[in-house]
């Protein structure tokens, strides 16, 4: 328990104070809300010439669209498969993924979700399980490749943006010691 406490301590000193959000437009653009506080509003300044808050256009992503298997797999091992390494995401890692164009944005309320019903329970609970603070919605970031996705690269929780990773630690002498 102190160790969770000493963890949850560190971070929120090394907070970012970014917090990203998506929203859809009434013409059907999905946009990339970014809030800049003032310790960090120069990112948002790199990002879109504003030292506060701006919006970044989202493409749509066509294999998103769908019923398929990566999809599925997604929202279901959201927090299983899919993890946080609560590895701190740099702003210039940030700023090129979403310079680039190339990148979709998930939450568990999600329209990519076509899985299960909107913000389930089960969905909702995968997701929230990748922040230590409690955000409500935290928002997954993916590459993307031709508007087709691709890697699973960020979550943001809040103030704080980690790396994420889609190859969960896996303790295979443990693991091959209870096949024995």
């Amino acid at each position: 328990m102190k160790f969770l406490c000493l963890l949850i301590f560190f971070f929120s000193l090394q907070s970012k104070a970014i917090v990203f959000y998506n929203e859809w437009t009434f013409d059907f653009e999905k946009k990339l809300n970014v809030a800049c506080f003032e310790q960090d509003g120069d990112f948002c300044h790199r990002l879109c010439g504003d030292f506060e808050d701006c919006q970044v256009d989202e493409p749509v992503c066509e294999n998103c669209v769908a019923n398929n298997l990566l999809m599925t797999k997604i929202f279901f091992d959201m927090g299983r498969e899919y993890v946080n390494t609560y590895e701190f995401a740099q702003n210039d890692e940030l700023l090129e993924l979403l310079r680039s164009g190339e990148f979709v944005s998930l939450d568990s309320r999600s329209v990519y979700n076509l899985v299960t019903g909107h913000d389930s329970a089960r969905v909702q609970e995968g997701f929230q399980s990748l922040c230590y603070n409690g955000v409500g919605y935290p928002l997954v970031l993916f590459s993307t490749k031709r508007n087709r996705i691709d890697k699973v690269k960020f979550v943001s929780c809040g103030v704080d943006t980690f790396h994420m990773s889609d190859e969960p630690n896996i303790d295979f002498e443990n693991a091959k010691a209870n096949l024995y």
